[in-house]
């Protein structure tokens, strides 16, 4: 009898604790999936919401970081703290050349992060990654901003200021993408285009010259790159990163060619 009744005990113990661990550790749906139509389109995922398949740190062949975890289905990039110290900028394995990345992300007021694209791992051999950067801005009071449109959401940062866009109230995903035909690119943010620009134009190349990034040769001409997610210290949260491939109105070799000249 007593026997029978350890058994009866530990069934009750699993039926009412096994939910409770199954709601904490699934606590949020798998967003990151590829809807038909995307999938149709030529679309596929950089993320699969459980593992960090497909990325390293910059300039490490694995992830070196304590900073940068899976969770709820997300890459969630921890501010630094005592607790936790080792972070760095998160990079794809793969190199794109014409392509559109697409990802959601959010980031509490006064985060500053970005997301850098066409990256040429040794540009700047002493520094973190030098490249575009679509900026991340989320501002502490939105009504009083403190940040140059230069360095807010969707600029091409310090040179190209977007024209336009809206951010989602605060815990709410934002939807960015970074598109690359050549030598054309654009940014767009929750549905709206906020900017565009030739980078082999003389005009793009002026701005390029009086910059700081004057100082790489070729910055920004290289064909194909790597995606990096930005670590500016603070707390952000990515999902659905996906891309496909685009066909380009240049040749990568011929921006690879310019970036020597």
């Amino acid at each position: 009898m007593r026997l029978l009744r350890l058994l009866l005990s530990a069934l009750l113990a699993v039926f009412i604790v096994a939910p409770a661990f199954a709601q904490r550790t699934n606590s949020s749906p798998n967003h990151n999936v590829l809807t038909p139509a995307e999938a149709t389109a030529g679309w596929r995922l950089l993320f699969d919401g459980d593992s960090l398949l497909g990325w390293r740190s910059f300039r490490k062949a694995t992830v070196v970081a304590d900073r940068w975890t899976v969770e709820d289905h997300c890459l969630h990039l921890y501010a630094r703290s005592p607790e936790r110290q080792v972070g760095g900028d998160l990079m794809t394995q793969e190199l794109f050349g014409n392509f559109e990345f697409a990802f959601e992300w959010k980031a509490a007021p006064g985060v500053n992060s970005g997301v850098k694209y066409l990256v040429d791992e040794y540009l700047a051999p002493n520094r973190s990654p030098v490249s575009f950067e679509y900026q991340i801005q989320v501002e502490k009071d939105s009504a009083q901003p403190i940040r140059q449109p230069l360095h807010s959401t969707g600029a091409l940062y310090d040179m190209l200021a977007p024209n336009g866009g809206v951010l989602r109230p605060d815990g709410a995903f934002n939807e960015s993408r970074i598109v690359v035909r050549g030598a054309l690119v654009e940014h767009w943010l929750n549905g709206e285009k906020l900017l565009e620009f030739n980078r082999q134009a003389p005009e793009f190349r002026e701005l390029v010259a009086k910059s700081k990034f004057a100082r790489w040769a070729g910055f920004g001409m290289n064909g194909r790159g790597h995606i990096t997610l930005q670590d500016h210290g603070g707390e952000i949260y990515f999902r659905r990163l996906r891309v496909r491939d685009l066909p380009g109105n240049e040749d990568s070799q011929t921006l690879s060619a310019a970036s020597r000249d």
